[in-house]
This record gives structure tokens, sequence and C-alpha cells, in this order.
């Protein structure tokens, strides 16, 4: 897949996302083609996982850029919420022959891969022969335990900009980790399935010990605390924040999550976890969970891939028969 002006064959610049639909942030077309070249969609709840996450990402990155214009240059955070949306989906999109190769069941080329390499080294290799943009190779190749991740990649403590933190590739991590089993949960719970599900796992994906997985969790929690600070809030109240951030805040907005937990996922909600509500995470999250992720050629993936291959095109059809309104040229908002 080379989307790159002719006689370009490398960019460093993210490709620019479509738009927001309420609050689900809609990333590039080349970089959904990307997602369905990759065939994402068929492991529907790692495709939920990053659906949810990139919710979860840009409720931080809007607040980040809110309090930055408040700030003078030194006090910013320099963070690129494109590449961080491009990140996710990139990185994420690999998994599936990810897996196929650490069960043998892929390439002989990526098989071999996967005996010596986790996901993020064979992202990173995916990414770069799909000529994804540069800044977003980047960023996965900053979640590289082989370089030192995250201290040594992210910061504080790359030796190449010491004392500083990529927060373009921060929110990747913090987002992605607030998201477990589906819902968004504290940190603490994602971390307690990792290493459930990846710990002395023969099929895992992942290299990472339960020292690691300890280290990373202390890491992300230092990081909510600088995110935390930036945005005005205390970092003991940063998950309640998120939660009035995405469910608005409101009783009604509450009940809306706990039945849409109880409609996915067949179980009761736990206090410490929701959902987003709006329209389009729901249609987003019902039609993900509907694949049959045994049949390869079912319908209602296809059609899902259909809509996510040209969302412009389906959004405008929403707005001519006044399903959504534009606020701006990348707003759109569902109507009830």
């Amino acid at each position: 897949m080379n989307k790159n002006p002719e006689g370009e064959k490398y960019r460093f610049e993210p490709w620019e996302r479509i738009g927001n639909v309420d609050d689900f942030p809609i990333p590039s077309p080349e970089m959904l083609n990307f997602a369905k070249e990759q065939d994402l969609l068929s492991i529907k709840g790692l495709a939920l996982h990053v659906v949810t996450s990139l919710v979860v990402a840009d409720t931080i990155i809007n607040a980040i850029e809110r309090a930055n214009s408040k700030l003078p240059t030194d006090k910013k955070f320099d963070i690129n919420g494109d590449v961080t949306l491009e990140t996710m989906v990139s990185y994420h999109s690999a998994r599936p022959l990810a897996v196929l190769g650490k069960k043998g069941l892929a390439s002989d080329a990526v098989n071999k891969f996967m005996e010596q390499n986790d996901d993020i080294a064979f992202a990173e290799v995916v990414a770069v022969k799909e000529n994804i943009p540069l800044s977003v190779v980047q960023s996965i190749g900053n979640l590289d335990n082989r370089k030192g991740f995250p201290q040594n990649t992210i910061g504080p403590s790359n030796p190449n900009r010491p004392e500083t933190i990529d927060w373009t590739t921060v929110i990747t991590q913090v987002a992605g980790w607030s998201v477990t089993e589906g819902t968004i949960q504290p940190l603490d719970k994602r971390f307690d399935d990792l290493m459930k599900r990846h710990i002395g796992n023969p099929d895992s994906t992942k290299n990472i010990t339960i020292e690691g997985y300890e280290n990373l969790g202390r890491w992300g929690k230092d990081r909510i605390v600088d995110i935390s600070r930036h945005i005005g809030i205390s970092h003991e109240n940063f998950f309640e924040w998120l939660r009035e951030s995405i469910v608005r805040g409101s009783e009604k907005g509450q009940n809306e999550s706990d039945n849409l937990i109880r409609e996915l996922f067949k179980k009761e909600p736990k206090r410490q976890e929701f959902l987003p509500i709006s329209h389009a995470y729901k249609y987003l999250a019902r039609s993900i969970l509907d694949i049959n992720e045994g049949d390869k050629n079912d319908p209602r993936k296809r059609h899902l891939e259909r809509i996510l291959l040209r969302p412009e095109r389906f959004l405008h059809l929403c707005k001519m028969y006044g399903l959504v309104e534009v606020s701006n040229d990348k707003k759109f908002k569902t109507n009830d």
C-alpha cells in the first residue's frame, strides 16, 4: 500500500483524520484502508478495543490541547493527535497476522520472525513495508522493549532527549491501558488482565515479564499524574474525570453505559467500568460484535468494511437524510 504522492516513496507527517462523529475520531482513509488490508476485524475483540481506546485517546488529547491553549510555549505538552491515533490503529492492525505467525499458521517468513520477536517489532516491520508515515513508524518503534520501552524511548530517560516525554506516544499507551475486557476501567485492572493472558502463554505475542508489567504500570501511573496536573485535576480523580468526560457525568449517561455493557457483553457492569454512549460508538460496537469471526465472507463484516473504507460517503448520506448535523467541516453530531 503506497498512498503517498507520485515520486514520494516516504512521508514523515501523518495522514489527516477525516473528522469526528460525536466522540469518535475517524482516522484517515489511508489508515482505515491499512486496517482493512491487515484484517483487523478478524479479531472482533481487538477491533472493539481499538475503537474504545480511540475515544479515550481523543478525550485526553482534547483536554491537553485545551490546557495548552492557556499556557506559555515552554509549559505546553508537545503532542500530535493524528500521530497518536494512527499509531494506535497501525500497531493493532498488524496483530492478527502476528498472532497467526506466533502459532506457526502464517507464511514461513512471518512464522520465523515471530519465533524470535514480539508483535510490536512485527508491527514496525509491517508499517515500514506498507509505507506508513515515518512519524507513526517512529512512534511504534518507541513501544519496543528491546529499545528500553518506555523510560528510554518515550521518556523521561531517553538519552537523545533527556528529561523530556514523548506525549504523542504516551497517550497511545495510557488510552490503551484504560480499556480491558471491552470496557474502560482503571489501569490496575488492565495490567492484571495482561499478566493473566500473557505470562506463561506460549502463544502470546508479548515478550514481557511480570517485573516488566509492574514497571509499565508504575510508569503509566506516573504519566497520569503528569497529565492530571497539566489539565488541572487531581490524579486520584483521573478515572472519574474520564468517566464524566465520556459519559457526560450524569445518572442518565451512566445508566446508558450500564445498559450498553449488559447488551454487548451479557453481564452486569461493575462499579468501575463504563463505555462511551454516543450513537456513533454504539453503532460501531454493535456492528463489530455482530461479526461472525468464523466466516471470512460474513456479510456484516463486509458491510462494516465498506463503511470504514468510505466513511465520507456514509457521512454524506447521513447528512442528506438528516441523521447527522455538521458543526464544521470535520465535526459531525448524530441526531436523536
